[in-house]
């Protein structure tokens, strides 16, 4: 971020809620890439709370837009790269896409929070069980998190983007969605295959 840009202001980028829906448009006017990074269709290198959205210029956006997202909201960023200010897009999911999850076909774990130690695995069989057992087990000496070891998706589910949240703070393109971004050349993006 660039000088100027209040911590404290209600709009402030510092204040972006990792989930839910954002009120009033976040100050995203000064975002600032080091010289040592390049400038691509996707900007990993801000300090703006990866949890709570994505940085991408319109290229990214209007490939996203022709397809079916999860429930989300965009608002306007500017990013300076060596002196010059770009137009782009935050990107913000409002809700999580832990209902695409087949959780009695994932697997999970019980896991310390400060490190892995003491894993054991655990069955559960919707996400609601899933939050009874994580607000149970942080409250534990030590504290633990219950962790997705393997995710299954259900098959049902048409959306190509979607972004879990507390099982996995990833993002999750469909085949389709991947497969027209690298069409479209978008840079700045990494993939991992999910079984």
């Amino acid at each position: 971020m660039s000088p100027g840009n209040s911590h404290n202001a209600p709009n402030s980028a510092w204040k972006i809620p990792a989930i839910g829906e954002i009120k009033e448009a976040p100050q995203l006017n000064a975002l600032v890439i080091e010289y040592n990074y390049k400038r691509a269709n996707l900007v990993d290198a801000i300090p703006v709370n990866t949890h709570s959205g994505l940085i991408i210029d319109s290229k990214f956006l209007n490939t996203l837009l022709e397809f079916t997202i999860d429930e989300y909201q965009v608002f306007p960023a500017t990013v300076r790269y060596r002196k010059k200010d770009y137009p782009y897009h935050f990107f913000h999911f409002v809700g999580d896409g832990n209902r695409f999850v087949d959780f009695e076909k994932s697997e999970f774990i019980l896991s310390g929070v400060l490190n892995d130690a003491g894993e054991a695995s655990v069955s559960l069989a919707s996400y609601e069980i899933y939050l009874q057992l994580d607000q149970q087990v942080i409250q534990a000496d030590p504290p633990m998190r219950v962790k997705a070891s393997k995710l299954v998706f259900l098959e049902n589910s048409d959306v190509d983007f979607f972004r879990l949240y507390r099982l996995r703070y990833e993002y999750f393109v469909s085949e389709r969605l991947k497969s027209a971004l690298e069409a479209a050349n978008i840079k700045g993006v990494k993939y991992e295959v999910v079984e």
